[in-house]
């Protein structure tokens, strides 16, 4: 080994230099946050039987569907998918529609990933490497 008895830093080097090539880990959607399973389950409905409302508003609709909301708007939007009043698919989609203009639901903005690291922008603990 040439001066690096360790081989850390040799690691940390390498794993630079996989930072640039690998975007994988700076996908939006691995850093989408999880979503309840009610909200997740209206919005599949809303992208399965929601064709009738044109397809602007049925992904509109889902994805505000999609966001992390209070446990109001959770209450309220179970109790449109287990309510037994409205068997059908489009009454269910009417009213988690009028659901999320009476609460303001709005679509979450994507996120934006940090900028790559540089290798100039890093130092190691003992100050040897960068």
């Amino acid at each position: 080994m040439t001066g690096n008895p360790s081989g850390a830093l040799v690691a940390v080097e390498v794993g630079l230099g996989q930072v640039g090539a690998d975007r994988r880990l700076c996908d939006p959607n691995n850093l989408m946050p999880d979503i309840e399973k009610t909200f997740r389950d209206a919005a599949q409905l809303v992208l399965k039987e929601g064709g009738f409302l044109g397809d602007d508003i049925q992904s509109e609709l889902a994805a505000k569907l999609s966001g992390r909301w209070s446990s109001e708007v959770k209450r309220a939007v179970r109790e449109i998918l287990t309510d037994d009043e409205s068997p059908d698919s489009q009454s269910r989609i009417e009213k988690m529609k009028a659901i999320a203009n009476e609460f303001g639901l709005t679509v979450a903005p994507t996120p934006v990933p940090l900028p790559l690291l540089q290798k100039d922008e890093t130092d190691n603990v003992d100050g040897r490497f960068g």
